[in-house]
């Protein structure tokens, strides 16, 4: 999270990470990444002064937000659209109009991403 300014950092939606994204990660400008960019710049700024080495945190490997929206507790989960699919993706979803909605994205047998909205039951709150 160093910029090629010596001693500052950058976090949240003012910057854009350079590594290579893991492939269920993108940003989206929300305060849950702000937040965990914002702890891993901290985390970053110690080791420069240490000189220790550090690992990317796992807050980078899947994209993950928990929201509201119209009173609706709503999940989104990595690929949760199947951006960056293509074409060859499968939908499983189910839907009981009022209650809930789930949507798992899945590729080549393995889930990419979901959306879970309303009381699933499929998520630890």
């Amino acid at each position: 999270m160093r910029t090629n300014v010596k001693d500052v950092y950058a976090a949240g939606d003012v910057c854009t990470p350079h590594w290579d994204w893991a492939p269920q990660w993108f940003q989206m400008r929300l305060w849950s990444q702000a937040r965990q960019m914002g702890a891993y710049a901290a985390k970053c700024m110690v080791v420069n002064d240490t000189g220790e080495e550090t690992s990317m945190d796992f807050c980078f490997e899947l994209f993950a937000h928990v929201t509201k929206f119209f009173g609706f507790k709503v999940v989104l989960l990595g690929n949760y659209n199947a951006q960056g699919l293509g074409n060859d993706y499968e939908l499983l979803v189910r839907c009981t109009p009022g209650q809930e909605y789930v949507k798992a994205v899945l590729q080549n047998g393995r889930m990419q991403g979901a959306i879970l909205i309303g009381e699933t039951d499929l998520e630890v709150w």
